[in-house]
């Protein structure tokens, strides 16, 4: 038989079907809104009308809730200071602990996977830290450990070709990380490969010895423990005199593997053990305690780079000195005009308005304007003297605060404010005593926290741990420098428990930790007993 009067009764019955479905789908949707099914909950397309994309049906929800489910918190950006590792007394510690801003104590934190001290400690990315290298009690390390603050978990990290102790370690470019310890060589690791490589060649071994870059192209390494016994020697390495990776290519970055350290200026004084913070404010780093040989130290010294454009505010100007302008811009003025004496002639000037008129007419642009482009310098030509006030000799537009400039060729503005222009940066590197510690110590940790401005937070020098006058005793105390507005230091947290010579680093977090206490522990963090071995020495010795 043909399937054709077959597929017509079934394309008739379902036609037939689907408008009683549609009748009885109206019907049941019907009755379903006004009272709801036979079990007294309302049948499924009532469920589903009262999730529809109506503004009625939002409004009628809302009004039988009464209010909307309140929205969820933005999560906020917010720093902690980890400290990792380190010794104290006769034990090699595999503890962390971290400091909040908001905090006025320290709480543990997730604890290491080996013990370590001696260990270099760098921020990679948000709230992942890398503690590297170190010396467990039995020998040195060539394992690294990746602390995640937000995960707040532990894990292995990559592996260096070296096992390294008295380590430091430093965010050279964005994707590179430079470790150094007692050795005089250095690996590089790719943060992108998570990967070491060999790195440059030190020009002298040296351990537990302070590393920071002092800008974007130039690291120095200071003070620390070589052969002999302690150093005030540095060295620094700089990324313009580099070669770079490709030779054939003008613009392919400089190769760290192939840059070389060049001496640098010696310290007032020997530092072993030394810690290092470059400060926000800009071509200023401070190198922090030690040791001598002797005793350690609570002085400190502040380097100035001279690479930064002072403010014409800071000091008086002097006819005669080049200036930039201080933020970055082109700088725009009016041309100067001499002032008018009365006994002369209006000759000269009618002279002159006639010979701009004729330019002006043969096509020629005038200049309405004097300007400085950035980065070109002006040259002061005249400042406003408060003796010659009012007299016939001074313009009056002069008044204090303000200066005339030439431009590199020879134009000269009108008077203008001295707010808008600095002194061009002398690149002379010169030393100055800085602020005192509250106690001698060595071997502490020392960070900018927070790293910038973050809401009413300011950065500040935090100071943590390290050894004082006692043998191998390791201290709990940390200190603080308000940056800018404090001349000293001053007393700050106690730590969970003592540590000296371990890693510190800061790590951004968005939101909240991985485990937060809801409560901050008051007393002293109970260590998990350690196995004791033999005292380390303060670092004089080879091993350090």
């Amino acid at each position: 038989a043909s399937p054709r009067p077959c597929s017509r009764a079934l394309r008739g019955r379902a036609g037939t079907w689907g408008t009683r479905a549609a009748k009885r789908v109206a019907d049941m949707s019907g009755k379903a809104i006004q009272g709801g099914g036979r079990n007294g909950r309302g049948s499924s397309l009532s469920r589903l009308g009262k999730k529809g994309d109506s503004k009625d049906d939002d409004e009628e929800s809302e009004n039988e809730e009464g209010k909307k489910p309140p929205e969820p918190e933005p999560e906020v950006i917010s720093q902690w200071l980890l400290l990792a590792g380190g010794m104290s007394g006769p034990q090699t510690l595999a503890s962390t602990e971290v400091l909040g801003l908001e905090a006025n104590e320290c709480f543990p934190g997730p604890p290491l996977l080996r013990r370590r001290w001696g260990c270099a400690a760098i921020t990679l990315d948000g709230p992942r830290v890398l503690v590297a290298g170190g010396f467990d009690g039995e020998g040195y390390l060539r394992s690294t450990e990746i602390v995640d603050l937000k995960a707040w978990t532990v894990t292995e990290g990559p592996t260096m070709s070296i096992a390294r102790a008295g380590c430091s370690a430093v965010r050279v470019t964005r994707h590179q990380v430079l470790v150094r310890d007692s050795l005089d060589s250095s690996e590089i690791l790719d943060i992108e490969a998570m990967r070491f490589r060999p790195g440059p060649q030190l020009r002298s071994a040296r351990a537990c010895a302070a590393a920071v870059m002092l800008d974007e192209h130039r690291l120095m390494v200071a003070g620390g423990y070589d052969r002999l016994g302690c150093c005030d020697s540095t060295e620094i390495m700089d990324l313009r005199k580099a070669p770079k990776e490709d030779e054939w290519d003008d613009e392919s970055p400089p190769s760290l593997e192939k840059a070389r350290f060049w001496p640098g200026p010696r310290l007032s004084r020997q530092r072993g053990g030394c810690a290092v913070a470059r400060l926000a404010a800009p071509g200023r780093v401070l190198f922090i305690g030690g040791f001598d040989g002797q005793e350690r130290l609570n002085s400190t010294e502040l380097l100035d780079l001279g690479n930064y454009v002072i403010p014409c505010e800071k000091r008086p100007p002097v006819i005669g000195e080049k200036v930039v302008s201080k933020d970055g811009s082109a700088q725009v003025a009016d041309l100067y005009k001499p002032k008018k004496k009365d006994d002369e002639g209006d000759g000269e000037d009618s002279d002159e308005e006639e010979h701009n008129d004729a330019e002006a007419e043969e096509g020629k642009p005038r200049k309405k304007n004097w300007t400085l482009a950035d980065r070109d310098e002006a040259t002061i030509v005249a400042l406003y003297d408060p003796e010659l006030d009012g007299d016939s000799d001074q313009d009056d537009d002069a008044e204090e605060g303000t200066f005339r400039l030439a431009d590199l060729e020879g134009t000269e503005s009108a008077w203008q404010s001295i707010e808008g222009y600095g002194y061009p940066p002398h690149h002379h590197m010169a030393w100055s005593v800085g602020p005192t510690l509250c106690c001698c110590r060595s071997g502490s940790a020392a960070v900018l926290f927070p790293t910038a401005p973050l809401r009413e937070h300011k950065p500040r020098v935090v100071v943590a741990g390290g050894c004082d006058d006692l043998p191998n005793q390791a201290l709990r105390s940390a200190e603080v420098l308000q940056v800018g507005e404090a001349t000293q230091f001053m007393d700050a947290v106690q730590m969970c428990e003592r540590r000296a010579y371990c890693g510190a680093s800061v790590a951004t977090v968005l939101g909240k930790l991985g485990n937060e206490p809801a409560e901050k522990p008051s007393g002293e963090h109970e260590q998990v007993p350690q196995e004791s071995e033999p005292a380390p020495q303060d670092a004089t010795s080879d091993d350090a």
